[in-house]
């Protein structure tokens, strides 16, 4: 009985310590995509975007060394282009519901 009182008591902290953890990454989410947000010049905020899971930077083909910053929400994905005056200025952003992804080449994550 003492034991099973034991393995009780061990189930229940270790499923709060699961609970604890689970909301401190929301609330860095949140913290994250609430930052992310307040750089972006001409974004419309009433969209909702979810938490941010993945951002990086591209290369757009056949202008001479622009750089554009990706930003993959839970649902939609962000295009923005880094400014010297200004954090960050809205480009488009994609629901994933429109987005389709065909390979045209041999050429690895090379995508139309």
């Amino acid at each position: 009985e003492t034991r099973q009182r034991l393995l009780d008591a061990h189930k229940t902290m270790s499923n709060l310590a699961q609970y604890i953890n689970e909301v401190k990454q929301a609330k860095e989410e949140k913290k994250r995509t609430d930052e992310i947000m307040s750089k972006l010049i001409g974004w419309d905020n009433r969209l909702d975007t979810g938490t941010i899971c993945v951002e990086d930077q591209i290369r757009v083909f056949g202008v001479k060394g622009e750089q554009h910053h990706l930003y993959a929400f839970q649902n939609m994905l962000l295009i923005t282009k880094p400014m010297k005056d200004c954090p960050a200025l809205f480009r488009r952003h994609l629901f994933y519901a429109d987005i389709t992804l065909a390979d045209i080449s041999a050429e690895p994550f090379l995508f139309e």
